[in-house]
């Protein structure tokens, strides 16, 4: 089993200054933390129509407009809410995206709804549905107060502070602001919108830097909410005029979960909740497989389960955004790096809390104690699930278990638990659900008890999609399949990790990509070509080495059924193997280079006491999962640690 001389191969919260406003009293109905999802506002609905990789049509971008900011000429008019829509900033950036396509009626109507409060809306005057024509198919013609509108002050005060907690964690706002009060349209269904502007008109161009960026205060934002919900809104709508300082007019191109997801994020985080985030928190956590390219503002809980993973979200915002102009949505979701605890914990998360331990659960600023129904699948002997999440969709069921038998499907790629089990653990094995055991009479492998009789499934392929699937049976019909060992597939090694002679003897580390390939029939083949160096070090002597070219042998799967057991492969024939060894210390030198592996082995006594002429193919014990083969020494030996090998 030795491969290399001497050893066996084997949220932050900020508090904002509410400066000088005055308390509104009570919170719109339904969006109280904790409750259930109230009735969907047309802005929602339209939401719905996002693809699943994020592309919006002209079409949602006309319905967005008419159900979040003003109604529009050829399009029904969208029922009114007594729920104000969150930030409208999203439709008027989907407006504009589309405006050459717009009709000459839709972009004067666009005009008089986008006009500052007393101010023109450019060259085209006819309020909604006005037939005018307009003077430019290309630019908005949209004009941009300068500064702020009457009635500003107490807001204008909220948004310093809101640029201030920012700036902390992102430097410096080089647009200028302002802040505009719109007591005149009544009907603006959205709290407040915010838009880029560029020599006192609307930026539309993508080849115009903004240099001032225009917070629109509607009427909806004084009814229901309080100062410090008001606060919280701004927080959002400086975080637009930060990016929007920051990638010009590429903002608005990137995906709506980054446009909006971020700064409902960072309204939450320094504003400390709100309704509004609440009621996007509660869109999150529905069971229902959303992907995350799909999301909008619903995208907070994702990059809340990052901050509390251990990502640090503000330093991957900039890179995220420059990664989807670069490569669309799998880049910004590579750049945000999330890791294996995210990867694994995604999923489960959505169980807030009804499973114990961390895994389970989810937090985050503005989150409301709130737990979406979670589907249960019931399992019997004969009972089989297939269960299947898309790319950057999650998935939560609730396995009811009453086999004798519960049988995982290989499940590539794929991260989550199984109760308390990581998949990776569970994936491609069978387990005993019987309180009397599942022993089968003419003896074959004893299976280990499964995690849970009732428990969570939580699945998730991160960027790519995964499926899974968990069949029952019951311990007769188990013992009567033919078992296939797992050892039979390709393999790459990701490393050694070996020790030998005690204290004072030898250590060796690395040996990635090795491959060895083992048939169905037994016959195998160890390809040391891609290996890298193994470095190993002892009180007397340090060094590298490497084998080159192939070995072939026989495993005999037929004999390695179980999960676990002794490694007993024969045969093995080393003729096309050469190994190279370099001397780090006492001394510097290529002791051997490309030598036949029978010629090291009197170096190997001579630097640590020995080396194997039979790499891989000589005696040992194994450890096998779906996805990983630990190989290790002869129990009771010196030689101690393991080789690792991930299936290919």
């Amino acid at each position: 089993m030795r491969l290399v001389p001497c050893v066996t191969a084997v949220t932050v919260t900020a508090a904002l200054a509410l400066a000088g406003c005055s308390s509104s009293p009570g919170k719109p109905a339904g969006s109280a933390p904790g409750a259930a999802p109230a009735g969907r506002t047309a802005y929602e609905r339209v939401l719905d129509q996002v693809g699943p990789d994020g592309t919006v049509t002209k079409d949602t971008a006309l319905a967005a407009f008419a159900a979040a900011i003003a109604p529009l000429p050829g399009l029904p008019s969208p029922a009114r809410s007594a729920t104000a829509n969150p930030s409208g900033t999203l439709a008027v950036q989907w407006i504009l995206r589309f405006w050459p396509q717009l009709t000459a009626g839709q972009r004067d109507a666009v005009r008089a709804a986008l006009a500052s409060p007393g101010g023109s809306g450019g060259s085209g005057g006819p309020a909604a549905g006005g037939g005018g024509q307009a003077p430019s198919t290309t630019d908005p013609d949209i004009d941009c107060q300068r500064a702020d509108s009457a009635g500003a002050g107490p807001y204008r005060a909220q948004l310093d502070a809101a640029v201030a907690a920012i700036a902390a964690h992102r430097g410096p706002l080089k647009l200028k602001t302002s802040v505009q009060v719109n007591n005149t349209n009544r009907w603006q269904p959205s709290t407040m919108y915010t838009f880029a502007c560029r020599g006192g008109k609307v930026a539309a161009d993508a080849g115009v830097a903004p240099d001032s960026c225009t917070i629109h205060l509607n009427p909806k934002a004084f009814t229901g909410y309080t100062d410090r919900d008001r606060a919280s809104f701004l927080i959002h709508e400086a975080m637009h005029c930060f990016l929007d300082d920051r990638f010009g007019l590429r903002y608005p191109s990137a995906p709506a979960w980054l446009v909006e997801g971020i700064p409902t994020w960072v309204q939450g985080t320094l504003g400390g909740g709100d309704p509004k985030t609440a009621e996007h928190w509660t869109t999150y956590l529905a069971i229902d497989k959303k992907p995350l390219y799909a999301r909008t503002y619903d995208a907070v809980g994702y990059l809340a389960h990052l901050a509390e993973t251990g990502t640090d979200v503000w330093s991957r915002i900039d890179p995220m955004f420059t990664a989807a102009f670069a490569g669309g949505n799998a880049a910004a979701f590579a750049a945000a790096r999330p890791g294996p605890a995210f990867l694994d914990s995604w999923p489960s998360s959505y169980a807030r809390g009804r499973h114990p331990g961390p895994a389970w659960d989810t937090a985050g600023a503005g989150r409301p104690d709130y737990r979406a129904d979670v589907p249960v699948f019931a399992l019997p002997n004969g009972g089989h699930g297939s269960f299947a999440t898309p790319a950057a969709g999650t998935y939560l069921v609730s396995l009811a278990v009453t086999s004798d038998v519960v049988e995982f499907g290989t499940a590539p790629g794929a991260h989550g638990f199984y109760g308390d089990a990581p998949l990776a653990s569970v994936a491609g094995q069978a387990f005993c659900a019987h309180s009397g055991g599942c022993a089968c009479p003419s003896g074959g492998p004893a299976l280990p008890a499964l995690p849970a009789a009732t428990a969570y499934l939580a699945l998730t392929g991160g960027q790519s999609p995964a499926s899974l699937t968990v069949t029952g049976t019951s311990t007769a019909d188990f013992c009567a399949k033919p078992r296939t060992s797992c050892v039979i597939g390709t393999w790459t090694s990701t490393g050694f990790d070996i020790a030998a002679g005690g204290p004072n003897g030898i250590t060796e580390h690395g040996g990635s990509g090795v491959v060895l390939r083992i048939a169905a029939s037994g016959a195998s083949s160890v390809s040391f070509g891609p290996m890298s160096p193994v470095t190993f070090t002892s009180k007397s002597v340090a060094g590298s080495l490497r084998y080159d070219g192939t070995a072939t042998g026989t495993v005999r799967p037929q004999e390695i059924t179980a999960a676990t057991g002794r490694w007993l492969p024969s045969g093995g024939n080393f003729g096309n193997v050469t190994a190279t060894v370099a001397v780090t210390s006492p001394f510097k030198s290529t002791v051997f280079n490309h030598k036949p592996l029978s010629d090291l082995l009197a170096l190997g006594k001579g630097l640590a006491g020995g080396v194997s002429g039979n790499p891989v193919f000589g005696p040992g014990t194994y450890t096998c999962s779906p996805s990983t083969l630990v190989i290790g020494p002869p129990t009771g030996g010196s030689v101690t640690g393991t080789w690792t090998l991930r299936r290919s």
